[in-house]
């Protein structure tokens, strides 16, 4: 459902943006 797809959207876009926040504190420090 449209429902569920969101959801996974969502977990995946975190997933992104904390693995892009962790590259970005590695890079910067």
């Amino acid at each position: 459902t449209a429902a569920q797809l969101s959801e996974e959207q969502k977990n995946k876009i975190s997933h992104r943006g904390k693995a892009l926040s962790l590259f970005k504190k590695d890079f910067l420090e």
